[in-house]
């Protein structure tokens, strides 16, 4: 069987082979557009790990050192503290306490003082250390649902 397509005559078989070879050329071209939106998406995903890793760093560096700042003021005002008392305790030196018990006390209250100072450090630092924790959770549970996203 001939047809007079295309200004020239074609058999059934050359038609088919024509359509044949135009639906491979367009699956073709529909795997190359669906390969490159996938990596456009896998880019997307990933770009949108890399903000959240990086606002998630930047979060846990203000919080530390927020907390870092709040202990060292937390400690300078247990040194006020001392300094002042020390200074009552000067002053009622003065008025006729014996010196054996004025040692005693101040040397009980700048015990205290330091303990306190040294207990306040230990939290400060477990404190960034719980916040390091949370913030390598934060990064692992990120980089594991882009890993789901992409699979």
């Amino acid at each position: 069987m001939t047809s007079t397509y295309l200004n020239h005559s074609r058999s059934l078989e050359a038609l088919d082979a024509l359509i044949e070879k135009d639906r491979v050329a367009a699956a073709l071209v529909t795997k190359t557009q669906f390969e490159a939106k996938v990596i456009y998406c896998i880019a997307h995903i990933d770009k949108t790990c890399e903000i959240s890793l990086a606002r998630i760093i930047s979060e846990s560096e203000i919080a530390a050192v927020r907390i870092t700042a709040n202990a060292e003021v937390a400690t300078a005002r247990l040194g006020a503290r001392f300094e002042i008392i020390q200074s009552k305790i000067e002053k009622l030196s003065l008025t006729g306490m014996a010196q054996e018990e004025l040692k005693i006390t101040t040397a009980m209250l700048a015990e205290s003082s330091r303990q306190n100072a040294v207990d306040l450090a230990a939290e400060s630092k477990q404190s960034v250390k719980e916040l390091e924790g949370d913030t390598a959770a934060a990064i692992s549970r990120i980089k594991k649902h882009a890993a789901d996203s992409i699979a």
